[in-house]
């Protein structure tokens, strides 16, 4: 199952406009959950810049390998309120792998949401 998990993603990624990566079979399933990663081991954005620089410096990253991760993860898809607690997109086209996300971050416009939810900036 894990190997059909990481060829779809490739393959969304490439529909969505993203580079061609080639597939390389051999992942195994956890056969228990004792062998799944515990929860907290993703950031809560909630909790500013240096809990993301704290999660991902124990995972190995750096901050350009941070940025990367970010900007990717942001690249597609949209908050859920259910899941995060934040709301909204984070481009005009959530189905296209593209720079959009640090484009719009750094031309337009922003400032902080007034609802009752956790702080959020959304654009003018």
């Amino acid at each position: 199952l894990a190997n059909t998990h990481k060829s779809a993603s490739y393959v969304a990624l490439k529909e969505m406009g993203g580079p061609d990566i080639e597939f390389r079979g051999g992942r195994e399933d956890f056969t228990s959950e004792s062998q799944c990663p515990p929860n907290g081991r993703l950031p809560d954005a909630a909790q500013g810049a240096q809990h993301i620089r704290d999660v991902f410096y124990r995972m190995g990253f750096n901050d350009q390998e941070i940025v990367v991760l970010v900007g990717g993860g942001h690249a597609i898809g949209r908050c859920h309120t259910d899941r995060s607690g934040f709301d909204g997109p984070w481009t005009r086209s959530p189905t296209s792998f593209a720079n959009e996300f640090f484009v719009r971050l750094l031309d337009e416009k922003w400032h902080e949401r007034d609802w009752k939810g956790p702080r959020q900036f959304e654009n003018e």
